[in-house]
C-alpha cells in the first residue's frame, strides 16, 4: 500500500516549501485463529464467549519529497547552517532535487524513514444475556480489544515524525437493556458504557531547535470513556417509521507529558479525545406506502446533531470544532414488483458552514470544511 499526499502551488508561489510530497509505503501482515461458544445455562439466561488470536507485521518506508528543485536552495543553506548550529556538524550530504528533505539526526543524513512493526495480541470477550420475559433482555459485557500499531504519513522535517505508534488495547465494558413495548411498536435499546484505554494513538507534538514543535503519533500512557448509548424506533403507523439516537459520551485522557504546537511543556491530562463531541443525537423519519396496484412511494427525512469538539488541545481556538446539526431529505416512486425506482435526494438542507476536519501541517493549521447543500437524482432498473 501506497500513500501520497501532495502539494502543488499557483505558480506565482515559488517559496521553499510550498511544493513537496509525503510519501508512505506499507507492507501489512496480519493472521489470526478464533474461536466463539454460545452457552445456555438457564432457560432465562445465556452466555456468550469468544477468544481471538492476532498476529500483526507492519514494514514502512516513507518521507517528505520535495519537488523540481524547489527545497534544495533553502534547505542546503539555511537549514544546513542551523544543523551545524545545533548538531556540531551539517548534513554529510547536501539535499538533492526530488530528494527526500527528512533528517535524521542519528545519521546526519537527509533520506528515507524506514521502520518495522511486530506484535501480536489475545482479544476476548464474554456476554451474558438474561430474558425474564419475551419483550425484555438485559445484558452485560466486557471485551478486550486491541488496535494495531500506526505509522503516519507526515510533512516530515525530521525521522521522528515518521516513527509508528504501538498498537493500543481497550478494556468495554456495557451494561444494558433490549425491550419490545406498546405491543411491539417499539424497539428501545440503551446501553451504560465504560471504555478503559492502554497505549491510546494520539496525533501530538514533540520539541524541536529549529521548528519549535513537529507533530507525531504517540501513545498516551491511559485513557477512559463513559457514557450512554440509546436508539428507539417506534412504528407510528403502517406507513411511518421514527427511528431517533443520543450517545452522551465523556472522553478523557490520562496523565500524559508532552509539548503543545509551540513547543512548550503541556500536560494533557483531563484533555477530551481528538474529533470526540460529548453529544450526538438523531432523528429519522420513514415512510413507505403503495399508491397503487404497481407502484409505491418511499420518503425520508433524517437529522443529525451534534456538540463541539477539538482537532487540538481544547484550549487553543484554532482547533475548535463547532457543534452543528445536518438534515438530509429523499424521496422516490418505485416498482411494487423492485424492477426499477427513481428518486431525488438532498443533502445537508440546513447548509450550515462547519469544519469537518482541522490539521497541522507543515507549521500551517489547515480547515477542511464540510459538503455544501447538493442536490441530486437517481434511476435504478434491475432485471
Amino acid at each position: 500500500m501506497r500513500k501520497r499526499a501532495c502539494h502543488i502551488p499557483c505558480s506565482s508561489c515559488l517559496n521553499s516549501f510550498q511544493t513537496y510530497c509525503d510519501i508512505g509505503e506499507f507492507e501489512t501482515k496480519t493472521w489470526s485463529v478464533f474461536a466463539n461458544a454460545d452457552w445456555q445455562l438457564t432457560p432465562d439466561f445465556s452466555l456468550t464467549t469468544g477468544i481471538l488470536y492476532t498476529d500483526d507485521s507492519q514494514d514502512y518506508v516513507g518521507c517528505s519529497v520535495e519537488v523540481n528543485g524547489s527545497m534544495p536552495p533553502n534547505v542546503n543553506v539555511f537549514n544546513r547552517t542551523y544543523f551545524s548550529l545545533i548538531y556540531a556538524t551539517p548534513p554529510e550530504a547536501p539535499l538533492l532535487e526530488n530528494g527526500c528533505n527528512t533528517f535524521d539526526v542519528a545519521t546526519n543524513s537527509f533520506g528515507a524513514v524506514t521502520s518495522s512493526t511486530k506484535e501480536d495480541n489475545i482479544s476476548w470477550r464474554v456476554v451474558g444475556n438474561w430474558t425474564p420475559h419475551d419483550n425484555l433482555v438485559l445484558f452485560a459485557s466486557v471485551t478486550q480489544g486491541y488496535k494495531s500499531a500506526a505509522t503516519p504519513v507526515n510533512a516530515a522535517s525530521k525521522s521522528e515524525q515518521n516513527a509508528p505508534a504501538t498498537q493500543e488495547s481497550l478494556l468495554a465494558d456495557e451494561l444494558g437493556v433490549k425491550a419490545s413495548l406498546f405491543d411491539q411498536r417499539m424497539q428501545a435499546n440503551a446501553a451504560l458504557l465504560y471504555y478503559d484505554y492502554e497505549d491510546k494513538q494520539l496525533a501530538a507534538f514533540f520539541p524541536d531547535p529549529i521548528y519549535k514543535a513537529l507533530s507525531r503519533l504517540q501513545n498516551i500512557p491511559t485513557a477512559e470513556a463513559y457514557g450512554l448509548d440509546a436508539e428507539v424506533t417506534y412504528l407510528i403507523s403502517e406507513e411511518l417509521t421514527a427511528v431517533g439516537g443520543l450517545t452522551l459520551l465523556h472522553t478523557e485522557i490520562g496523565a500524559f507529558d508532552t509539548v503543545d504546537g509551540f513547543g512548550l511543556p503541556v500536560n494533557r491530562q483531563g484533555d477530551p479525545f481528538l474529533y470526540r463531541p460529548e453529544t450526538v443525537a438523531s432523528l429519522a423519519l420513514l415512510y413507505d406506502r403503495p399508491v397503487s396496484a404497481d407502484l409505491g412511494v418511499r420518503a425520508s427525512l433524517s437529522g443529525r446533531w451534534q456538540s463541539e469538539s477539538t482537532a487540538g488541545t481544547p484550549d487553543d481556538a484554532l482547533y475548535d470544532i463547532d457543534s452543528y446539526g445536518l438534515l438530509n431529505g429523499s424521496i422516490s416512486i418505485y416498482c411494487l414488483d423492485d424492477h426499477w425506482d427513481i428518486s431525488v435526494w438532498g443533502k445537508k438542507r440546513t447548509d450550515e458552514y462547519y469544519w469537518q476536519q482541522i490539521t497541522s501541517n507543515a507549521n500551517v493549521i489547515l480547515r477542511f470544511a464540510g459538503m455544501q447543500r447538493t442536490y441530486g437524482g437517481s434511476l435504478t432498473y434491475r432485471h
